[in-house]
This record gives C-alpha cells, sequence and structure tokens, in this order.
C-alpha cells in the first residue's frame, strides 16, 4: 500500500535531514515573508516502488499454477537462478517420475482451494481431500514475498520459512556404462524425509535401480520407502525419484547402473538450499506421500500405502519397490556379498555337492528361456499392461517357472519333503535360502496376473511381477562360479 505524508511529517523530515547532513538552518524571515511561504505547500513524497504489491496478480497466479503443477505458467514468473525457479523446476521433473511410473500426477488437484489477502501480501492455502482416500485436511499460507524490480518471483517463506533454507541446489554427477546419472533435485520436507530427484541419459535399454541405498551423514543406510522409477530406453532421458525417511542431507546415494557396477553421488548440504514443503506439497515420489508429511500424506498400519490400491501391490505408483524388509528383494542386496564368498575360493564348486548344482542349473536354464524372448521382444511390465500380447504371455510364463522354482526349492531344503536334499554346504547356504525366496515371491506376485488381471487395470500387478523376477535372476546370477 502507497503511503502519503502530512505536511507537518514532510517539514518533521526536511528538518532532521538538515540536521543529519551538518547543514545550518535558514535564518529566521520576516513574519510576512513566512506567512506569504506557508500558504504555498511543499509538494508530498513519493513512496519507494513495491514490487511485491505491483505483482501481486502475477503471484496469486504462480502459486495456484504451481499447486496444479502447471509449470510452463509457473517458470515464466521465476526469476533464472532462484529459489522458486528451482521449486518450479523440481516439481515438473519430479511430475514426469509420477507419470512414467504410470499414474495421474493431477489426482488431487481440486482439493486446493486459495485466498490471497493483498494487503498482507500472503496467500492462504487449503487442502481438502475430494478423492476418498482419506487425505488430512491442511492449511497454511506463503508470505514474506521476495521479488526482483523487474516483478520475477525469487522467493518466499512457507510453513517451515524461507526456501532458500530447504532446497537443494548443489548436483552431483556420475557417468558408468552408458550412463549419466544427475542428481536433479533434493528435498527435504518437515517430517525428516528427504527425496531425491535423478535424471539419467542413457545409451542403452536397461533397468533402473529401483530402491538405491542413501547412507546419511549419521552413517545409517536407508532405503526408500516410496519410489517412482520405469524402464531405461537407449538414447533416452529418464526421471526417476525416491524417498527416504528420517534422513538429511549430506549423504552418499549408492546407484547400481546394473547389478555389477554401482555409481556414488553426493547429495550435498553446503551452499545449497532446501525446498519448502509446500513447494512440493503434491508432488511426492509416490501417491503415499505419508512420509513426507504433506496434504496428500495418508498414514498406514505398517505398510506404505498408495492411494487408490490395497497395501501390500506395489505398482506404478511406487516404482515397483517391494513392500517387503528389502524393497530390491534378497538378490540385489546379497549379490555382491555372496559372489565375493564365491570368487574367494576358486575351488568351492568342488565342495558343493553334485545334486545342488544340477537343481540350481536346471531352475536356472528354466530362467532364461523365459528372459531372453522378453528381451527380444523389447517387453516391459508396461507394455504388457497396455495389451502387447507376446509381452502378456511371457509374463504368465514367468508366474509358472516362479512356481516351479518355489516348489523345487523349499521341498530340497524342506527336512519334512521326500525331495529333501539335506543341509546345503555352509559356503552356500544362505544363497540357497535367499534363492527360495525369491523364487517363492515370483510365485507370489505371478498369481495375481492372468488374462482377468490384463482384461482391465493390471499395470501395479506387472510392475510386482516383473520386480521379483529381476530379483531372481540376481539370485540365479549370484551362483556364477558354483555351476
Amino acid at each position: 500500500m502507497k503511503r502519503t505524508l502530512t505536511l507537518a511529517a514532510a517539514a518533521a523530515i526536511t528538518l532532521s535531514l538538515a540536521a543529519c547532513s551538518g547543514t545550518e538552518a535558514p535564518a529566521e524571515k520576516p513574519a510576512t515573508t513566512e506567512a506569504a511561504e506557508t500558504a504555498t505547500a511543499s509538494p508530498t513524497p513519493t513512496a519507494e516502488p513495491d514490487p511485491v504489491a505491483e505483482n501481486w496478480d502475477d503471484i496469486v497466479a504462480f502459486v495456484e499454477a504451481v499447486y496444479v503443477g502447471e509449470t510452463d505458467t509457473a517458470m515464466p514468473l521465476t526469476a533464472k537462478g532462484s529459489p522458486a525457479a528451482e521449486c518450479v523446476a523440481y516439481i515438473r521433473d519430479n511430475s514426469l517420475a509420477e507419470q512414467t511410473a504410470g499414474f495421474d500426477p493431477h489426482e488431487f488437484d481440486d482439493g486446493y482451494s486459495f485466498d490471497d489477502d493483498e494487503r498482507k501480501q500472503e496467500v492462504a492455502i487449503s487442502f481438502r481431500d475430494t478423492t476418498g482416500n482419506g487425505s488430512d485436511p491442511q492449511d497454511y499460507t506463503w508470505s514474506d514475498w521476495k521479488v526482483t524490480d523487474d516483478g520475477k518471483i525469487k522467493s518466499w517463506t512457507g510453513a517451515s520459512g524461507p526456501i532458500n533454507k530447504v532446497l537443494g541446489k548443489k548436483h552431483d554427477k556420475q557417468k558408468a556404462k552408458g550412463q549419466t546419472v544427475k542428481v536433479a533435485h533434493a528435498y527435504q520436507s518437515n517430517s525428516g524425509t528427504v527425496v531425491i530427484v535423478l535424471k539419467v541419459d542413457s545409451n542403452v535399454s536397461g533397468y533402473p535401480d529401483y530402491a538405491p541405498v542413501y547412507v546419511g551423514p549419521d552413517g545409517v543406510a536407508r532405503k526408500p520407502t516410496q519410489a517412482n522409477a520405469t524402464d531405461l530406453v537407449e538414447g533416452a532421458t529418464s526421471y526417476l525419484s525416491y524417498a527416504y525417511t528420517d534422513a538429511d542431507f549430506g549423504g552418499k546415494l549408492k546407484y547400481l547402473v546394473d547389478y555389477e557396477t554401482p555409481v556414488t553421488l553426493t547429495i550435498k548440504r553446503t551452499g545449497g538450499w532446501r525446498l519448502d514443503p509446500q513447494c512440493g506439497a503434491k508432488r511426492q515420489p509416490s501417491r503415499s506421500p505419508a512420509s513426507a508429511g504433506h496434504p496428500n500424506a495418508r498414514s498406514t498400519d505398517e505398510d506404505v500405502e498408495v492411494a487408490g490400491r490395497p497395501r501390500g501391490r506395489a505398482g506404478p505408483a511406487d516404482g515397483g519397490v517391494h513392500r517387503g524388509d528389502d524393497p530390491r528383494g534378497p538378490g540385489r542386496d546379497g549379490v555382491d556379498e555372496h559372489r565375493a564368498v564365491a570368487e574367494s575360493d576358486a575351488h568351492a564348486g568342488v565342495r558343493v555337492r553334485r545334486e545342488w548344482a544340477s537343481l540350481v542349473a536346471k531352475e536356472r536354464n528354466a530362467y532364461t528361456d523365459v528372459q531372453k524372448p522378453w528381451e527380444e521382444a523389447i517387453c516391459s511390465p508396461t507394455t504388457a499392461a497396455r495389451g502387447a500380447v507376446d509381452c502378456q504371455a511371457i509374463m504368465l510364463t514367468m508366474g509358472l517357472v516362479g512356481d516351479t522354482a518355489s516348489i523345487t526349492f523349499w521341498e530340497a531344503t524342506d527336512p519334512d519333503s521326500e525331495a529333501y536334499m539335506g543341509d546345503p554346504p555352509l559356503e552356500v547356504a544362505e544363497l540357497v535360502t535367499n534363492t527360495a525366496i525369491a523364487a517363492d515371491e515370483v510365485s507370489s506376485m505371478g498369481s495375481h496376473v492372468d488374462t482377468d488381471c490384463f482384461a482391465g487395470d493390471c499395470v501395479s500387478e506387472a510392475f510386482d511381477l516383473h520386480r521379483a523376477w529381476s530379483d531372481l535372476g540376481d539370485m540365479y546370477a549370484a551362483w556364477g562360479s558354483y555351476l
């Protein structure tokens, strides 16, 4: 609001300026002259320009655009290189990760409403869930706007303070095996969830790491509780996002380019920003943002719950992350350890019973007979779920192969079974157990994938099965030197 000074106030300011400048006050003049001059009023000083007031309509439009994901509208309103621009870029790229993972990032748009107060220069934001998913209502304001002289938004203050304190800016990147993996954005919510958005430029087709481990500055290794990831395509850029609860910036992300090639990315703390939770309030890396504590949040009793999906079913909404103790399954977590054990003793295979080697080799061959046509047809869970008949047939076979392997391994390790082979040699005992667990997971996930599933919405089930299938492949690879 512009202000107008009274004549008395203007006169007082004039005297103060004169005193501060060290000049003497003018000599007293005759009353007649003074009276005549009094009749002529001094001009009223004009208030300094207020960029926020002058651009208030743009600020309100910016807030609304941010909350419905209209980044093409929001970005031109921001100052280049500012926290506001980084906020919009985060929403844009995380939305890409969500979309490629298979769900609509605009699901909650109708639940937001806005009430701006131009006098206070605040925008009140309200969320009420209209989807029936049970998200808690929330109300908060954005204020203390910083705008450049030419009207571009630089920053604001939300529920947790200025956004320049809650948004990561410096980003690490690494190259390996035809892939360039970059930390596109890093974000930390009020509840202590660190969200990492990766940009992967790939010269090869392959699978992403569905659950890279994050080792925080406290030295604790964390697996993602939520993720958005999809198959990598040769010559294309993919955006992947992961959420780590009870974490902090300043740690290392261990990302597997392939099953044998990790890269380490630093999630930098110093010199960066951390994003205010309301910047990404509706842009979490899964449709279950409970751990991040924002308006779409919904707590569950034990497992991560995906809005619109029952607990225990992974899928595109969470990047196929497994709801068990290890999101990547036993294979990927243990493959390096088991391979190291095998390589430490070049003659270990001699001590493995012929029966065990024969059993594993038979099941591995059955796995390869299915995996090869899957790769040759360039199949993916998405293509199968969307109607590729050849890929659907292969996925059905995956479930059958999992059934057979599960029965075979568990009977071989069950003392009450007629097929019991006795205790496996010590050096492969854990490997046998983990392989049996992986086969059982394929069997379990495969039970949800059938012709009826493919006739409807089978995306979630297809991702579940493919994740379990990949983990079983990891376990067979870990047997390498024993066969």
